[in-house]
């Protein structure tokens, strides 16, 4: 996991490999730091291999919190397919975000 924070303070984390349960504490430093330093974050998943409903689920509770400071988070386009399959088995494709409005949702395409 590696953040390149931009000049004009906004940053892309890039994200490979497993994203699983034995990461979360890795992964919740890293937004944490992410929204400390930066108004904007992208999420690059093209390299996620695996992912399970605990990253998910911390993924979903960064984005109330970028939502919540008036910033920003957002998954790149062109996610792996290993992230829609998970999402669909974990009922997230269907699911209203509890960050507000529903087209703000993070696992919509939203970037709040």
């Amino acid at each position: 996991m590696k953040m390149e924070k931009q000049p004009d303070n906004t940053g892309k984390l890039v994200l490979t490999g497993d994203l699983t349960i034995q990461h979360v504490t890795e992964l919740r430093g890293v937004l944490l730091q992410a929204m400390q330093e930066v108004e904007q974050l992208t999420l690059d998943m093209s390299g996620v291999t695996d992912i399970d409903v605990p990253c998910l689920q911390l993924l979903c509770s960064a984005h109330r919190t970028f939502h919540g400071s008036g910033k920003k988070i957002e998954i790149q386009e062109g996610g792996p397919e290993v992230l829609k399959k998970t999402m669909n088995a974990a009922g997230y494709s269907s699911h209203v975000c509890g960050a507000g409005e529903a087209l703000s949702c993070l696992w919509k395409g939203g970037k709040g």
